[in-house]
């Protein structure tokens, strides 16, 4: 590619970059009620930093090319801080692996641009394999905690076995979103523990945390549901007890609130049948 074509294809993608950044979100008629929808995602994989996909040398990469690619941005955590929304995003790399990223924006529904470094998560005496899913949670206690689902080897399974894992839930704290301390994982009764949301406030001078139970890192097992914990502290988290709060039901639509039952979508040993009136 001649040089002035490497400046143009450059001029063009910075041209992309502002337009998607400057793009004012449309909010979708009517709505549920209760929150209203908008028309774009405020976060792509085309919102991260050109530097972050192309290394912009012409003589190391004459011909423009994405060679550090990203797959998705998703799954973010939410926090106002400094008057703005920041979002701890995650950001999955063409290697299918995840990092985290804060993105921010005046507005909350568009104009989010990324921190040029993505965050620099310390490790625990047990390296993570993947990290993803942060829940970010402002407690009373003044610190800004994230919460987030852990990917490790399982040391039981299969050796040579790359698709089994075990899911813990990790810990961090900051107090601007960008220096970080890393806590012990969470203890907990379940054998796995993914999507864990810490309340922001004090139960009972304790901690309570939001957990969702399961079995395997990709079974629910007997997927009893939500459950609602207490820990003394964060930073030795502990919990022994799971209450569950929102029992997970197979079958129904609990979301119908009548003076019935809810109708069963597939009766126990039933084929596809549709409720009766």
């Amino acid at each position: 590619m001649e040089p002035q074509s490497f400046e143009l294809r450059l001029a063009a993608l910075k041209e992309q970059y502002r337009t998607l950044i400057a793009l004012k979100n449309e909010k979708l008629s009517l709505g549920n009620g209760i929150y209203d929808r908008y028309r774009y995602p405020v976060l792509t994989r085309e919102h991260t930093p050109l530097f972050w996909r192309y290394d912009l040398n012409d003589q190391t990469n004459p011909y423009l090319m994405e060679r550090m690619g990203i797959n998705s941005v998703w799954n973010p955590g939410a926090v106002e801080l400094g008057g703005k929304i920041h979002l701890m995003a995650r950001v999955e790399g063409a290697d299918r692996k995840s990092f985290f990223a804060v993105a921010e924006s005046e507005t909350g529904i568009d104009g989010f641009t990324f921190w040029d470094d993505p965050v620099v998560m310390p490790e625990t005496v047990e390296p993570d394999i993947n990290v993803y899913n942060m829940r970010v949670v402002q407690h009373e206690d003044g610190w800004i905690y994230g919460l987030f689902c852990i990917e490790r080897k399982d040391p039981d399974g299969p050796e040579g076995d790359t698709s089994d894992g075990v899911a813990a839930c990790g810990i961090v704290r900051t107090k601007d979103l960008k220096t970080w301390q890393r806590l012990p994982d969470l203890q907990t009764i379940s054998s796995q523990q993914r999507d864990v949301v810490l309340h922001p406030e004090f139960i009972n001078g304790k901690y309570a945390l939001y957990t969702r139970l399961q079995d395997g890192i990709i079974e629910a097992g007997k997927g009893r549901g939500i459950g609602w914990s207490y820990t003394d502290s964060m930073e030795h988290a502990q919990i022994d007890q799971e209450m569950i709060i929102d029992a997970k039901e197979y079958h129904t639509i609990k979301e119908v609130k009548t003076d019935r039952d809810p109708p069963r979508l597939k009766p126990p040993g039933a084929g596809c049948i549709l409720p009766m009136e």
